[in-house]
């Protein structure tokens, strides 16, 4: 009579454990990936609502306080906004691309920016060639905020 756990059984059994194992490793990476795209998506169509809301704490609400991009740190990010605000009636966001790396994500899009009573756009931008203020984000162990490039230097345009 046969044993029911010999070496070749367990080595087998052991195998496709091993095997759901990464399998399921994959698939819940996979999952925690649009989650977190999604999670990112949600703060831009958030900050498209809040600019056309004109409420600037709705915006400011998502970025770091150590935000820094290019030279500009938060506070001169909300002057930033606060013009924005005064010199157009809506903003439009249309992404393209989320890049995720670990903790760190790049958002890839265009924004239109409207003038008022105005059906189409007064210009737009490719982001985050053209600024980019709005395109790098940070998880910091609870929720998704934007944190700039982290670079001093100005962007120089060439």
């Amino acid at each position: 009579m046969p044993k029911l756990y010999d070496h070749k059984n367990l080595l087998l059994l052991l195998f496709y454990l091993l095997l759901s194992a990464i399998f399921a490793s994959c698939l819940s990476k996979s999952n925690d990936e649009k989650i977190q795209k999604s999670l990112i998506r949600d703060i831009i169509m958030e900050i498209e609502t809040a600019f056309n809301r004109k409420d600037l704490d709705g915006i400011m609400k998502h970025y770091h306080v150590d935000y820094l991009h290019f030279g500009k740190d938060f506070q001169n990010q909300k002057w930033e906004w606060q013009s924005r605000i005064n010199d157009y009636a809506r903003i439009e966001f249309d992404l393209r691309n989320i890049i995720l790396s670990n903790d760190y994500a790049i958002v890839e899009m265009i924004i239109y920016y409207y003038d008022r009573d105005s059906i189409t756009p007064s210009f737009y931008t490719y982001e985050p060639q053209t600024s980019g203020d709005l395109s790098y984000f940070f998880y910091n162990f609870r929720e998704w905020v934007i944190f700039g490039n982290q670079r001093w230097e100005k962007k120089h345009n060439d």
